[in-house]
């Protein structure tokens, strides 16, 4: 689950069941604000059950992307192993060995 939706599901379903508190000890509205308690506790475990499920889903895609990754490393890798071998100059051996001519 993106930040943005964790930071907005916590937090909202967090302010709803602390007014849910606050107008549960009102004198007037206490079942409007057990409701209002019993809507955000619902709220704040189904987000965290999508949290969590969503948590080994984003690791998954996470691990399967860096797999991607480390495939096109080695492929270049190859690549540039394989110009590099073409690009050296090929050295020819002197012949008739290593001594100086006599004169």
């Amino acid at each position: 689950m993106p930040l943005i939706f964790r930071i907005l599901g916590y937090g909202g379903n967090g302010i709803l069941f602390a007014l849910g508190l606050i107008a549960a000890t009102a004198n007037d509205a206490f079942w409007p604000g057990l409701f209002m308690i019993a809507l955000g506790g619902l709220n704040l475990y189904i987000i965290r059950k999508i949290d969590i499920y969503s948590r080994e889903e984003s690791w998954l895609e996470t691990e399967l992307h860096k797999r991607e990754l480390r495939h096109q490393i080695a492929e270049l890798d190859r690549q540039a192993d394989a110009e590099t071998q073409a690009a050296e100059p090929k050295r020819i051996a002197p012949q008739g060995g290593t001594e100086p001519p006599q004169s």
